[in-house]
């Protein structure tokens, strides 16, 4: 990992969602429908907390795989390795196993060991319960984790229908790359205690989770459910120079607070749940403490790769 500059590959076989996958998180929905096979390699950039952020997607037919496992430059200096399979696509799960591990392969060759993501895609929320969709993922996890090897790696469930899966499985893999994410989530639940939240999230300006704390897991789902509807319905007043202070939204029992907050000159975004009136009060009182604790930890956020 260079100093300012982080390597993502996005990798998986031909039509497998890659591309949606990260059109989905640059929020450029509109270019969904309008899809094609990807030609080659396509990078796309983007910024958190000054460092430059470099998404390689790697077109899937079967002449450009062949193409870069014959170069190993194209994953040379990878920081964070996302590969993709499509759970609805079983005749294929030997095929994806195998170029998977061949990518592997070369990681070894070139003394590297980044992280890996494994997005178990098209998932998607009407069909993620059937039996058939939870067998082809059970199946698939057995064949990954046996042709990982001793490489640690982590299943995410995902589906452009459901955001927050792909938020979570992405916003993982960059925080595996900073030593500094555990200490932030203790930061991030001292806070929550605080202020008598059963769940707190924080995002950054593009949507991608930094820290998370909640109480139980129910919790945790309340915040989640709201955050990208709400962030969609803040950006959409930004454009018309509508600046919410905050969000509510009243569950039974509690309510649910977004709101935009500015840590070291970054837009962030602050969710969080809770049964007790006197949350609101008391995030007054204690966020300027954790803002001031969050900046130190920004400063230097990727400047080492977690162990």
């Amino acid at each position: 990992m260079s100093e300012e500059t982080l390597k993502i590959m996005v990798v998986g076989l031909e039509n497998v969602g890659k591309t949606s996958i990260l059109l989905t998180m640059e929020k450029k929905y509109s270019l969904l429908g309008a899809l094609t096979p990807t030609k080659g390699i396509e990078r796309s950039i983007f910024k958190i907390f000054g460092y430059k952020v470099s998404a390689w997607d790697l077109g899937g037919q079967e002449a450009y795989r062949k193409g870069y496992l014959q170069k190993d430059i194209f994953f040379e200096e990878t920081d964070l390795f996302l590969y993709c399979v499509d759970v609805k696509d079983p005749k294929n799960y030997d095929l994806a196993l195998d170029y998977y591990q061949k990518i592997i392969e070369i990681f070894n060759k070139l003394n590297i060991e980044p992280p890996i993501i494994i997005f178990l895609h098209k998932v998607d929320p009407d069909i993620k319960n059937t039996p058939e969709i939870r067998q082809n993922i059970k199946i698939l996890k057995d064949m990954f984790q046996e042709g990982s090897g001793n490489r640690q790696i982590e299943f995410f469930e995902t589906s452009i229908f459901d955001e927050w899966s792909l938020i979570k499985a992405f916003s993982s893999g960059l925080t595996h790359l900073s030593t500094k994410a555990e200490i932030l989530s203790h930061h991030l639940a001292d806070f929550a205690k605080k202020i008598l939240a059963n769940a707190v999230i924080l995002l950054n300006q593009n949507g991608y989770l930094i820290g998370e704390y909640a109480s139980n897991e129910l919790s945790a789902f309340l915040c989640q459910s709201i955050s990208t509807q709400s962030l969609y319905m803040y950006l959409v007043m930004k454009e018309r120079d509508i600046k919410p202070e905050k969000i509510t939204v009243t569950v039974e029992n509690g309510f649910i607070i977004f709101r935009g907050v500015t840590i070291k000159d970054e837009q962030l975004f602050i969710i969080f749940y809770s049964k007790v009136s006197r949350t609101l009060e008391l995030f007054n009182e204690f966020f300027p403490k954790f803002a001031e604790q969050a900046q130190d930890i920004f400063k230097f956020f990727f400047t080492e790769k977690s162990s």
